[in-house]
């Protein structure tokens, strides 16, 4: 497949588990609804786990007693 905007030749990479083409010279990104819904779902599921972690760390800080 070929970039809609350059022409160039797409390149097949994963991101987040979902396979994309993008465009090596414009830095495009080819995908369908689906695979964008994916990677929004994975990139949540990233930052509530880590929301989570650093709420813990935070918790676990002690009070000063000053």
């Amino acid at each position: 497949m070929q970039c809609p905007k350059c022409h160039q030749p797409l390149q097949g990479v994963d991101y987040e588990g979902v396979h994309l083409e993008t465009c090596p010279r414009c830095g495009g990104h080819w995908l369908d609804a689906d695979e964008l819904g994916s990677i929004v779902k994975a990139r949540k599921t990233i930052t509530e786990a880590s929301f989570v972690t650093e709420s813990r760390q935070i918790d676990r800080t002690p009070a000063d007693n000053a």
